[in-house]
């Protein structure tokens, strides 16, 4: 009887371990930044959360520095469900649905007020439109305020942007549409991380970018200019496969998106604080221009001509529910 009683709790045993082994799930995240930047620091406490309260069963494992590959290369992973998810801009964001774009058009909008207003209008369209690729919206974790930078001469009315080189990273199809309503000003392509060898080579003149990520990535110690307008509002977000998610059990499942969710505003909430920062710094480090109404008249005439621009590249429908192109 004991003998049988034991090989019972052994075969219980074997069975439960099975178990624990096929539903343990190791959910791989993109970060575009290092271990001890925001990201880093935000995924890794979100991880060990997860991680602590499933007993080890769901594990988030974050791949820092962008070492996946680009954005547009991993949400194709994630859409597949090789990749488990993680932080996106509108780079990446894109292949899922091109109307969070409308989000992007540079001068569309004054403030974080006026932003978040017009992602509110087309929030649940992109929220169904991303899950039928496969992706679940976390929450949203913007990088910040998008602003003219420029080496050796200020950003001040479309006509100082004639002859000069406008860094486009890869993926942005904004910057071009705008540089084009701009005569005699041209486009450098360039992958994020070549921004700062084409600025040391003088291949670049102008960027427009936050902040806290022309600093991360070193790009203003090869500035001296900076433009106080807000240029545009960097959208970004944190995703997850729906695949990886469906591995998990109901209760995982709902603790990953929760405590997600909870991430995701921290996130927000560290990077705009440190990309006020950041400006602040900035300002104290570059000559500030900041335009005057006629400067800022001509912008609206160039605005007007991006948008117009912009016809077959964002959808019509995501341009009129925003207001960007009012």
């Amino acid at each position: 009887m004991l003998r049988l009683l034991s090989g019972a709790v052994t075969a219980l045993a074997l069975v439960l371990t099975s178990t624990l082994a096929q539903a343990a799930t190791t959910v791989t995240l993109h970060t575009p930044g290092p271990a001890d930047g925001a990201w880093g620091k935000v995924f890794r406490a979100w991880g060990n959360v997860v991680s602590k309260k499933t007993a080890g069963a769901v594990k988030l494992d974050p791949v820092f520095d962008g070492k996946l590959g680009n954005e547009q290369a991993v949400i194709e992973l994630v859409k597949k469900g090789e990749a488990g998810g993680g932080f996106f801009t509108t780079r990446g964001l894109s292949q899922l649905d091109q109307a969070v774009l409308a989000l992007q058009v540079r001068g569309a909008f004054g403030s974080w007020s006026e932003f978040d207003a017009a992602r509110g209008r087309i929030e649940s369209d992109l929220i169904a439109a991303w899950q039928r690729q496969n992706v679940e919206l976390v929450g949203w974790s913007d990088v910040g305020i998008g602003r003219f930078m420029s080496r050796g001469f200020p950003v001040t009315d479309p006509s100082s942007l004639a002859s000069k080189k406008v860094a486009v990273f890869d993926g942005d199809v904004i910057t071009p549409k705008l540089v084009a309503a701009i005569k005699g000003s041209s486009t450098v392509n360039l992958d994020v991380n070549a921004i700062l060898g084409g600025l040391e080579k003088k291949q670049v003149d102008v960027v427009a970018a936050p902040a806290y990520a022309a600093e991360q990535l070193g790009w203003t110690s090869r500035l001296d200019h900076i433009n106080t307008r807000p240029l545009f509002f960097a959208a970004g977000a944190v995703v997850l496969s729906r695949q990886q998610l469906a591995k998990m059990t109901d209760e995982q499942r709902a603790l990953v998106l929760s405590t997600g969710k909870r991430a995701a505003k921290m996130l927000d909430k560290k990077l705009d604080g440190l990309g006020y920062d950041s400006y602040e710094r900035l300002k104290g480090k570059l000559e500030t221009h900041t335009p005057t109404e006629a400067e800022l008249a001509a912008w609206r005439k160039v605005f007007e001509d991006e948008c117009r621009r912009l016809d077959g590249t964002v959808p019509k429908a995501a341009l009129e529910k925003t207001g960007a192109c009012r």
